[in-house]
Order: C-alpha cells, then structure tokens, then sequence
C-alpha cells in the first residue's frame, strides 16, 4: 500500500459502508497486518500505519457528519415551532 489512497479503498469497503462495517473491515485489517503477527515485515508495518489512519479519518467523519445531522435538526426544530432564536443564543 504505497502512497495515499482512498480510505475507503485501504480498508476494503464501500463508500456507502455504516459504522459497524467500517469497525470490522478496521480490526480485520489491522489482525492481518499488525506488526506481531508479522515481525522484521517493513510492508506490513506501513499498511498498519495506514489501516490504522483510513480508521481513524472515517470513524471521525461519520461521527462528525451524524452530530451536524442531529445539530442541523434541532435548528430546524427551532425555527419550525417559531421559538425566537435570540433567546436560544
């Protein structure tokens, strides 16, 4: 695994993959790779590094996107049931 690629693609998944199947596709690749079950393998080690930061963007970015869905819902709650927005400031 030479270079950047999509992380979706290092970890095996489809861009449409939940949490739950991002988790999995993680600790599979990382059992695979990890530097234990692969000593002195410098190849090994670096598709570890990056199993490990394709994880570490994607779970970062479905919590993110799930909190600005939940954030964006309660503004519109708001302004829906006509609560001024001052008062929520």
């Amino acid at each position: 695994m030479t270079g950047k690629r999509d992380y979706y693609d290092v970890l095996g998944v489809d861009k449409s993959a939940n949490e739950n199947t991002i988790k999995k596709a993680y600790r599979k690749m990382a059992m695979k790779y990890h530097p234990d079950r692969n000593p002195g393998d410098k190849e090994a080690e670096a598709n570890f590094k990056e199993v490990g930061e394709a994880y570490a963007v994607l779970s970062n970015a479905e919590k993110t996107a799930i909190a600005m869905i939940t954030l964006r819902g309660v503004w519109l709650l708001i302004l829906l049931r006509g609560y001024p927005v001052r008062t929520w400031l």
